[in-house]
């Protein structure tokens, strides 16, 4: 329908410029308000810059010193190995035997309970075998 040469429910063309004319009038406002912080933005991106180059540099030192790193403490295994071994074997080669009796009257005392265990565990279900069999003999 026709009303006066502008159809019904229709916005007239003037009103249809206001909305555009405020985000015109918003953007102006906020362009020339961010001039002033341009600046403070520019010194930002600058302290952002340089925190970004010193991570860059930190990452790079510590790689650098990890192959070091690990030389030392392959060093400090093999002597606390060799200072173990030492105490032990060389110094002390009676304990060494007595430890290795005390490991064996253990396991054969304890037979009856091992195999009374491994039959509970697999009674009737052999599958079970792979899960329990660590648990077993290590």
């Amino acid at each position: 329908m026709y009303t006066r040469g502008v159809v019904k429910n229709q916005t007239p063309p003037r009103m249809r410029l206001r909305p555009l004319l405020a985000m015109a009038v918003v953007a102006a406002g906020l362009a020339a308000g961010c001039g002033a912080n341009r600046r403070l933005a520019a010194l930002r991106l600058d302290a952002r810059r340089e925190s970004l180059a010193a991570l860059g540099r930190a990452v790079e030192q510590s790689e650098a010193q990890r192959p070091a790193g690990i030389r030392r403490t392959v060093r400090r295994v093999q002597r606390t190995v060799r200072t173990d071994t030492e105490r032990t074997a060389h110094r002390n080669p009676s304990v060494v035997r007595e430890y290795v009796q005390r490991d064996v009257i253990r396991f054969r005392d304890n037979q009856p309970v091992y195999g009374r265990t491994i039959g509970r565990i697999l009674a009737g279900r052999p599958e079970r075998i792979g899960p329990n069999g660590i648990m077993l003999f290590y």
